[in-house]
């Protein structure tokens, strides 16, 4: 691993992570440069109100007893994910969470490897994926929740208007959710690099070179 750049993955900001998440947005061309900075910055704003909401409601206590409380089931399936496809976890409505441990035990092996702990705080991997796809069900259950709510207009005829979400908004939104639930200091979007290192640690090499491109406002507006 080339720590110094791993390291100034960790230093990135909300918003910079934003701006690698709508790199990867089907709709980025649809948007100004003012709207995508709007809308990044809302769903960050988003992800803190859900998780605040949950400490509100229940309590500042650790990850898999807000999933207790929400009576979210977890299923642990010994596999790398489906259809030659990396998962590490999955969101299936209404309540179900899937982990793939194959993948997280490949993780916490490598960070253990690279003696990387410290650097990410010690947060338990399991607990940063279940935040996430906690999210993802507050998202679908709860009322007027932004990144889900959020419609952009693609079209239109007369009065007809064909409205679409953006799926960068929900990622984003999950990630501050997260990042809020277990009181670090980084985005856990720093673990899209992360967690494919012990796969191809080519690929994720290259994969940080892209991600630093939006590190001081160098993505820009595609």
């Amino acid at each position: 691993m080339d720590l110094k750049k791993w390291e100034q993955l960790l230093k990135m900001t909300d918003a910079e992570w934003g701006d690698y998440a709508f790199c990867r947005e089907p709709l980025r061309n649809k948007l100004t440069f003012e709207q995508k900075t709007e809308y990044i910055r809302k769903a960050i704003e988003s992800g803190i109100e859900q998780a605040k909401y949950l400490q509100d409601t229940y309590g500042k206590m650790d990850i898999p007893e807000y999933i207790q409380k929400l009576s979210l089931q977890v299923t642990k399936e010994n596999a790398q994910g489906m259809d030659d496809y990396l998962v590490f976890a999955r969101y299936n409505y209404p309540r179900d969470i899937t982990l793939f441990t194959m993948n997280i035990d490949a993780v916490n092996t490598m960070l253990t490897q690279e003696n990387y702990w410290e650097q990410v705080e010690n947060v338990k991997v399991e607990n940063m994926l279940l935040a996430h796809e906690m999210y993802h069900f507050l998202e679908e259950t709860r009322e007027n929740v932004y990144s889900k709510t959020k419609k952009i207009v693609l079209w239109s005829i007369g009065p007809f208007k064909y409205r679409s979400g953006l799926v960068a908004l929900s990622e984003i939104a999950a990630m501050s959710f997260a990042k809020e639930l277990l009181n670090i200091n980084y985005n856990p979007y720093v673990f899209d690099a992360l967690m494919l290192y012990p796969h191809d640690s080519e690929r994720a090499e290259r994969l940080v070179e892209e991600i630093l491109r939006f590190s001081n406002g160098a993505g820009g507006n595609e």
